[in-house]
C-alpha cells in the first residue's frame, strides 16, 4: 500500500478532516493535500510521518477510535520504505534531465517500451509510473548508454552532485535524492542574503598598499611553472595591470583546477582587492566562468565575485560547449600585458605560465580574446542603478516567457500596494515627493506585468506571515529593489498588517495569484523568482540594490532544485 493510500485508510478510520489533521499535526493542510492525492510524498527521515501518526492516534482517541500511534507511524514508515518518492521532485527531475541533456521523448519511448503519450503525461506530472524504481531504471540505463561523449558525461554529473557510478546514481536523482548541489545553493543563497556591500568595501582599504607592493614592475616576458608559481603569476599580471596607463578592458579566462590554491587566504584576499582596485580606476573586466565544473565550484567561483559585480563593471560569461577535458588553460588580457597558462590533467604541478608585454604577442592574444568573446554567452545579467533602464527592459521581456513563477519573498510584493499605503510608507519614511512617484510608479509597473503573466500563468509567492512580536524582533523592510531606491524602505508593523491585507485580497481577486506563507524565513534581504526550467531572478533588498537575471542551464536547474526542496511542507496557503 503505497503512503497515500495509507493516509487516506486511516483518515477514514478516524473520521477527521484534513483540516482538524493539520491543526493537530501541524503538518500545512496544503501538504497533506497533496500527500492524499499521491502528489507529494515525505521522506521517511523527516518529522511528518510521525508528526501525522502522533495527530491521528489522539484524534481517534477524542472520537473513541482505538489506534496506537506506533502501529500507525510503522505502517507510514513501511510504505515509504516501500519506495521513499517524491512526484513533484520526481517530475522536477526527470525534465531537467530531459532539457540538459535534450531527450527526445518518442526516441526514450520507443528504447524503454512506453507509449510516447504516456511518457508526455508523466511528464507534465498528469500520471505516475506504476513503478517508479523500474521506470527509473529504465530511463537511466538509456541516458548512460546513449550519452557517452565527455560533455554529455560531464553535464550529467554536475546534475546529479555524483562522479562515479552515474547509472544507480540516476536512479537515485529521478527517485527523489536530493543532490549535493542542492546544499550548496542554499549555502550561496545565504551567503547572499547576509552580503554588505558597504562593509565589504569599508574593510577591503587595509589590503591595497600590500597588492600594489606585491610584486615590481614586469622588464621582460616571464615563464612561471608548476603549483608553487601560480600565485605569483596571477599577482603579478594584476599588477602590471594596476601600474599601467592603459584603459582598454581587462579579460579574464581560467579553466585550471584552482580550489586548493584558493584556500589559501592570503593570496585569495591579494587576488580579489587586485581586481577591486582595477575596478576603482574605472577598468570594464570581461570574465569567462567555466562551467565545466561541480556545481558546488562554479557557485563558489560566482560567490567570490559577487561583491565585485555590485560595482556594475564587470560582465561574466561563459561558453557553452568547452572542449577543456583534458587541456586547461588561462588567458588573461588587458591594455598592454598579457598572462596565457596551460595545464594537463588534474595536477597543478603540469602548469606552465607566461607573461609578456610584447607588441606583437599583445596583439595575437588580443585577437584570440575577442575570437573566443564572440562565441560567449552572458553566465549571468547583473543590473544595478548604474543600468536601470536595462533591468526594466530585461524584466519586460521576461515577463513575456509562458511558464508558471515560484517566488520566495523577504517581505511583500511591491504589486500589491494601494495608494493609501504608499502615502502612509513615503510620510514615515520622509520620502520627497519625486520618490514617493517613483515608488507609485514601480507599483504600477509591477502590477501590470503581474496582470499579463496572470492572463495565461500561475504566479505563486511565498510570503512572511508575522505576529507582532516576530516582526518587532526582525522588522521586515519593503520589497522594491527594482526601483534603484538609494535606502532602505521600512514598515511599522500596522503598514506590514494593511500590506498583508491587500495582498490576501489581490490574491482572492486573481486565482492564478496563489500566496503561500513562508515559515521558514531563511532569507531577509533576497528575493527568488523562479521562471519554470527557463530562468531565475536573484534581488537583493537592501541598499545597494543589485539583480541577477541568471539562464545558463545548469545554475537554474540548480536553483530550481533547491527552491523545490526549500518549497516543502512547512509552506501554508495563506
Amino acid at each position: 500500500m503505497t503512503f497515500d493510500e495509507t493516509l487516506s485508510k486511516y483518515i477514514n478510520i478516524v473520521g477527521c478532516s484534513s483540516k482538524e489533521l493539520s491543526q493537530r499535526s501541524g503538518v500545512s493542510q496544503a501538504a497533506i493535500s497533496r500527500y492524499k492525492s499521491g502528489q507529494r510524498t515525505p521522506t521517511v527521515s523527516s518529522s511528518a510521518p510521525k508528526k501525522l501518526a502522533d495527530a491521528l492516534s489522539a484524534l481517534a482517541k477524542e472520537n473513541g477510535v482505538k489506534l496506537k500511534n506506533k502501529e500507525i507511524h510503522k505502517e507510514f514508515t513501511a510504505s515509504l520504505n516501500a519506495v521513499d518518492f517524491d512526484t513533484l521532485t520526481f517530475t522536477h527531475n526527470l525534465n531537467s534531465l530531459f532539457n540538459i541533456l535534450e531527450i527526445n521523448t518518442n526516441d526514450l519511448a520507443k528504447a524503454i517500451n512506453y507509449d510516447p503519450s504516456l511518457l508526455s503525461r508523466i511528464k507534465s506530472m498528469q500520471r505516475k509510473p506504476s513503478d517508479v524504481v523500474d521506470f527509473s531504471e529504465k530511463v537511466a540505463s538509456y541516458v548512460v548508454k546513449h550519452y557517452t561523449n565527455p560533455e554529455s558525461i560531464k553535464t550529467i554529473k554536475q546534475l546529479i552532485g555524483k562522479e562515479h557510478n552515474l547509472q544507480p546514481a540516476l536512479v537515485e536523482y529521478l527517485t527523489g535524492g536530493k543532490t549535493e548541489s542542492d546544499d550548496f545553493v542554499g549555502g550561496f543563497l545565504s551567503n547572499l542574503d547576509e552580503f554588505n556591500f558597504n562593509e565589504y568595501l569599508n574593510n577591503s582599504e587595509p589590503w591595497d598598499s600590500a597588492v600594489v607592493e606585491a610584486h615590481s614592475p614586469l622588464t621582460e616576458a616571464k615563464f612561471f611553472y608548476g603549483k608553487s608559481q601560480i600565485q605569483q603569476a596571477e599577482l603579478c599580471f594584476l599588477n602590471e595591470v594596476l601600474l599601467s596607463k592603459s584603459t582598454e578592458p581587462v579579460y579574464l579566462q581560467n579553466s585550471m583546477p584552482l580550489s586548493e590554491i584558493a584556500k589559501d587566504i592570503d593570496f585569495s584576499r591579494k587576488w580579489t582587492y587586485s581586481v577591486t582596485k582595477l575596478l576603482r580606476k574605472g577598468l570594464k573586466i570581461n570574465i569567462i566562468h567555466d562551467i565545466n565544473r561541480p556545481i558546488k565550484e562554479m557557485l563558489f567561483g560566482i560567490e567570490l565575485w559577487i561583491p565585485l559585480y555590485m560595482t556594475g563593471l564587470i560582465t561574466p560569461y561563459y561558453i557553452r560547449k568547452n572542449g577543456a577535458e583534458i587541456l586547461r588553460y588561462t588567458n588573461y588580457v588587458s591594455g598592454d600585458t598579457a598572462l596565457s597558462g596551460e595545464s594537463f590533467g588534474n595536477k597543478l604541478d603540469n602548469t606552465r605560465y607566461y607573461i609578456t608585454k610584447d607588441k606583437d604577442e599583445l596583439e595575437y592574444y588580443k585577437r584570440k580574446t575577442s575570437y573566443i568573446l564572440k562565441s560567449a554567452s552572458p553566465l549571468l545579467n547583473i543590473y544595478t542603478n548604474k543600468n536601470s533602464s536595462a533591468f526594466r527592459v530585461s524584466i519586460n521581456y521576461l515577463s513575456l516567457i509562458k511558464a508558471n513563477r515560484n517566488t520566495i519573498n523577504s517581505s511583500l510584493p511591491v504589486c500589491t500596494l494601494n495608494d493609501d499605503l504608499i502615502e502612509s510608507l513615503s510620510k514615515s519614511n520622509g520620502f520627497s515627493e519625486e520618490e514617493t512617484e517613483i515608488l507609485r510608479e514601480a507599483s504600477r509597473q509591477m502590477l501590470n506585468r503581474v496582470k499579463k503573466i496572470l492572463k495565461t500563468n500561475i504566479i505563486t509567492e511565498r510570503i512572511p506571515k508575522l505576529t507582532r512580536e516576530e516582526f518587532e524582533k526582525n522588522p521586515l523592510k519593503l520589497s522594491a529593489s527594482g526601483t534603484f531606491f538609494e535606502r532602505n524602505i521600512s514598515y511599522t508593523f500596522e503598514q506590514y498588517t494593511e500590506h498583508l491585507r491587500l495582498t490576501e485580497e489581490f490574491s482572492a481577486n486573481n486565482k492564478n495569484f496563489i500566496i503561500k506563507e513562508n515559515q521558514r524565513r531563511s532569507f531577509n534581504n533576497l528575493t527568488i523568482t523562479v521562471i519554470e526550467q527557463k530562468s531565475v531572478i536573484i534581488s537583493k533588498l537592501t541598499y545597494p540594490n543589485i539583480h541577477f537575471v541568471i539562464n545558463q542551464p545548469q545554475l537554474v536547474n540548480a536553483i530550481e532544485n533547491y527552491i523545490s526542496y526549500y518549497s516543502d511542507e512547512n509552506d501554508n496557503i495563506v
